[in-house]
């Protein structure tokens, strides 16, 4: 299936606003943030650099896909805290307006302790996406999410593939920042099918800033 434009900016827009938006409204608190203020000062400039870019091009580096835009296939975006910065200063680079260290800060802090998966799911059903599961898998053991979204209704491309986009985080602190972890997703192209599909995504974490 070929991504019309439309329907690539509705995906990777997903991420965009889930990054910015998810955290809207914390307080900072007394937590030790995830990166130094060294690489925030780096996931700055990567943001301003790079703020031409459409959306999926300035994710790409950070997901991973299953094979394509079809039916019972899927596209995952780790955002780490270095992508999650890069991203509001996109947005602050993009509008014009200043950078607001402050808030970028408290919104860290909140998302500290966690691993944080942006997903895309293509179905054959508007409901499909209430059949979804996750799993992070890490050395033979599986790790239930803490907090997950997925819509209740997908939304349909040109070709009547349905599509549904949501996110799902872990509590991460038995896990080494070098690890390999792998996110197990398990749903039904249909809700009524009797099929489970199951993907699995691998990330290297050394490998994503």
């Amino acid at each position: 299936m070929k991504i019309s434009k439309k329907l690539r900016g509705f995906l990777c827009m997903a991420v965009f606003v889930s990054a910015l938006l998810f955290s809207a409204g914390c307080s900072r608190r007394e937590v030790a943030l995830p990166i130094s203020d060294k690489e925030i000062d780096e996931a700055v400039k990567f943001g301003k650099d790079n703020s031409s870019l459409t959306n999926t091009e300035f994710v790409s580096k950070w997901t991973l896909d299953s094979g394509g835009y079809m039916k019972g296939e899927g596209i995952v975006t780790i955002v780490t805290p270095f992508l999650r910065v890069a991203l509001m200063s996109k947005k602050s680079s993009a509008q014009g307006s200043g950078f607001n260290r402050r808030f970028t800060e408290s919104v860290l802090a909140k998302e500290a302790g966690f691993l944080h998966f942006e997903v895309t799911l293509f179905g054959d059903s508007y409901a499909f996406g209430r059949t979804v599961d996750f799993l992070l898998l890490h050395e033979g053991k599986e790790i239930k999410p803490v907090e997950k979204f997925m819509p209740s209704y997908a939304e349909m491309a040109r070709d009547y593939t349905c599509i549904a986009s949501g996110w799902v985080k872990f509590d991460n602190k038995d896990i080494p920042k070098d690890a390999t972890v792998r996110l197990s997703v398990r749903f039904k192209e249909n809700e009524n099918s009797k099929e489970t599909k199951k993907l699995e995504f691998n990330f290297n974490l050394k490998e994503f800033r």
